[in-house]
């Protein structure tokens, strides 16, 4: 799995997660109203707490999506990409997904988001972003990975 971000530009953020099985998905992330890329931190972070579910939410105006994460247990993680056409669906249609250990689902999505974060600054994000970029959260993720992978 592979995600990567474009330049966030006017309020969107061009998205591109690569599932291992060859699938590509492609998502102009809307600022508003949701933040997904601290959603996405938060999510990860609930990934490694243990079992749970933790949700991402894009919105492309009007289609959004959720990305959802599901522990059943400490060893097992099941990412669904659920879309939904109408915001006042209940039941959306999950579009891709994907499993694995919680690290072979977090690290790839960690990945993206520190290589977001290291041109984030330099790109001018708060310009083009309603939300600060979540450092800190991003921060205390990374601690949590490296101390896992030690």
């Amino acid at each position: 799995m592979n995600l990567r971000f474009g330049r966030a530009r006017n309020g969107w953020l061009p998205t591109t997660l690569e599932l291992d099985g060859g699938e590509t998905l492609s998502f102009y992330v809307s600022y508003l109203p949701y933040d997904f890329v601290s959603e996405l931190v938060a999510a990860l972070a609930g990934v490694l707490d243990g079992p749970g579910e933790h949700v991402a939410r894009i919105c492309e105006e009007p289609t959004e999506h959720a990305w959802r994460f599901r522990a059943f247990d400490p060893s097992a993680v099941i990412l669904e990409i659920i879309t939904f056409h109408d915001v006042r669906e209940r039941r959306g249609n999950v579009v891709a997904r994907a499993w694995g250990s919680p690290m072979d689902v977090v690290l790839p999505l960690w990945r993206g988001l520190r290589e977001l974060a290291s041109r984030a600054g330099a790109e001018g994000w708060h310009k083009h972003w309603s939300e600060p970029f979540p450092a800190d959260a991003l921060d205390r993720l990374t601690e949590r990975i490296e101390a896992a992978r030690a």
